[in-house]
């Protein structure tokens, strides 16, 4: 069996998973863009259902569940999800589901949820439009898709981004209106968009 070189996508392996729960989790992210700041920038979520794509070790899906009626915890990793799962058992949350897949086929009906966030990894699906499309099907109608990414030029590990005129160009092309616009953090953007009518 070949090792494939990038580790995200293959977690299965201890080593590799342990990086990047180290990396998440690190204070140095936390520093850069505090969960915080995040919700402040979210509706209301009293009674709300939240679809959190790419939950990763539950660095946003914690502070969620702390305010949503329910979270949906999705992710591409099995053991991420378990991670979350083992976390919300140690702080007494019940309001987490957890779902993997492809993003670009969520198993949810359309009109499902109320918030759907994407945090830093909609770069990571190839294309990312048709993340977005799915997205904004599972957002009820007044719902709103929040997406939050680097920047290009600030981000120093190298990889893919979507800088944010490439994004606001994608959301216009698909007639999303974009309801917010933010920069929470520095090289970091930040859209609330609503569906399209």
């Amino acid at each position: 069996m070949t090792k494939h070189p990038h580790g995200h996508h293959h977690l299965e392996n201890e080593d590799n998973f342990n990086r990047m729960v180290a990396n998440l989790d690190s204070e140095e992210r936390e520093k850069q863009l505090p969960a915080e700041t995040i919700l402040s920038y979210l509706p209301d979520l009293t009674g709300k259902t939240i679809f959190d794509g790419g939950a990763g070790t539950g660095f946003l899906t914690m502070p969620l569940a702390k305010q949503a009626e329910r979270v949906i915890a999705f992710d591409q990793s099995e053991k991420m999800l378990e991670l979350i799962e083992k976390r919300a058992v140690e702080q007494h949350l019940e309001n987490i589901t957890r779902m993997s897949g492809d993003i670009k086929k969520i198993e949810l009906p359309d009109n499902s949820v109320d918030v759907a966030i994407v945090s830093m990894m909609i770069h990571e699906v190839d294309p990312f439009q048709e993340a977005l499309k799915e997205l904004t099907r599972i957002i009820k109608p007044d719902g709103q898709l929040i997406i939050l990414e680097f920047e290009e030029e600030v981000h120093v590990n190298g990889g893919h981004r979507i800088p944010s005129q490439v994004m606001k160009k994608s959301l216009e092309k698909l007639q999303l209106p974009i309801l917010k616009q933010a920069f929470p953090a520095e090289g970091i953007y930040l859209f609330n968009v609503g569906k399209n009518k």
